[in-house]
């Protein structure tokens, strides 16, 4: 005969500790997706470069993923070439120069989601030489009376120009250049001047997002040559500002006033005066 408390016993084993076994046992609690990498990506892409990568993804319930994507740059593709792997391809262009952010989520439609940042940075950087150029030129110097307003066309050769459009210090944009201007005086009696100079400019701005109203500062040295001058010549310095109207590898649109100074006592007083220029840069091929 079966005693009751036994019974009794195994009964209240059976109500307590078997349902929840076999809840346990029944019971699946859905695990949500990792990415292979899972830290957040920093990549700088130079313009013209294609940036391409690949985000795999593990599902430790093997539940098919579906994929998210904000953030994306105009002219970006995103393509999923396997159930877990997405592809991200970007050729950026000289617009698309600075910082981008895309956020990437992965989804196994469950309520389990995951997600990661790439944050890209687009960098424009070259060098250019020898440029051809021209420009038009006023000289207003103090002693108009004597020596009228020069005026007149240069022929430019830009020797070297460069664009670093990046997170590194310094002048973003700079050119060293020389000309020959030819200047013809709003005196009749003023015989026409020639100034054969050169010169540099250097950007203000760090890592500018724009093409266009970049300003400078530069500093421009020669000889101002005219048959009126005592020793048919004079030194000159001219510190100067301006803009970039326009700048890219292709072609450098500037317009930039100075003052020009003499160096000798004789003319100092006489043809010191503002000079502005407005001039162009265009490369060959």
């Amino acid at each position: 005969m079966t005693k009751p408390r036994i019974i009794l016993a195994s009964a209240l084993f059976t109500a307590l500790f078997v349902p929840a076994a076999r809840a346990d046992a029944t019971t699946k609690v859905n695990q949500p997706p990792r990415f292979s990498y899972d830290s957040d990506e920093r990549h700088h892409v130079h313009v013209g470069d294609t940036f391409e990568t690949t985000l795999d993804v593990n599902d430790p319930d093997d539940d098919p993923i579906t994929f998210s994507v904000t953030g994306l740059p105009a002219g970006a593709t995103s393509s999923i070439s396997s159930k877990t792997t997405l592809r991200l391809r970007w050729k950026p262009t000289k617009w698309d120069v600075g910082p981008h952010d895309i956020v990437v989520q992965a989804s196994d439609g469950k309520g389990g989601n995951v997600s990661k940042s790439l944050h890209l940075t687009v960098e424009d950087n070259w060098r250019s030489y020898f440029m051809p150029g021209a420009s038009y030129s006023t000289l207003l110097p103090v002693g108009r009376g004597t020596w009228g307003t020069f005026q007149g066309v240069s022929a430019e050769i830009l020797i070297a120009s460069w664009i670093h459009r990046n997170e590194n210090r310094g002048p973003s944009h700079g050119r060293v250049y020389l000309d020959m201007d030819v200047l013809r005086s709003t005196r009749a009696q003023t015989s026409a001047a020639f100034d054969l100079s050169g010169g540099f400019d250097l950007s203000i701005e760090r890592n500018p997002i724009r093409h266009w109203m970049l300003p400078f500062f530069g500093m421009k040295t020669g000889a101002f040559i005219q048959k009126d001058l005592e020793k048919g010549s004079v030194w000159h310095v001219t510190p100067l500002a301006g803009a970039y109207l326009w700048a890219d590898k292709n072609l450098f649109l500037v317009a930039s006033a100075g003052y020009m100074m003499p160096i000798s006592a004789r003319h100092f007083d006489e043809l010191r005066g503002l000079r502005v220029n407005v001039g162009l840069n265009f490369s060959l091929w």
